[in-house]
């Protein structure tokens, strides 16, 4: 079965801003490396803007399920991770 069928049943998630882009691109490869990626790791990097502007993207993005915030061992910390359909579905829409 080509990839391109087996995507045809999977829901569709919203599209994402190239701000949007990004930030799931470095949740990705953390997650590749096996590394643990916080919401303050994200804010320490300047390029993407603002606290805010961060903050505001992160939650748009765990709203639409592209990523998920987990508690760490400090609960005043958050962990970022992508939820596992949503590396299908980037996979689905390459294939298109």
């Amino acid at each position: 079965m080509t990839l391109d069928r087996s995507c045809s049943g999977l829901p569709s998630l919203p599209s994402l801003d190239p701000l949007e882009e990004k930030i799931l691109e470095l949740v990705a490869r953390a997650g590749q490396s096996k590394e643990r990626l916080s919401v303050r790791d994200m804010m320490a990097r300047s390029e993407l803007g603002s606290h805010a502007t961060l903050h505001a993207r992160l939650k748009a993005m765990r709203d639409k399920g592209w990523i998920m915030l987990t508690d760490t061992e400090d609960s005043r910390r958050k962990q970022i991770g992508h939820r596992r359909r949503s590396s299908i579905s980037t996979s689905c829409r390459s294939v298109s």
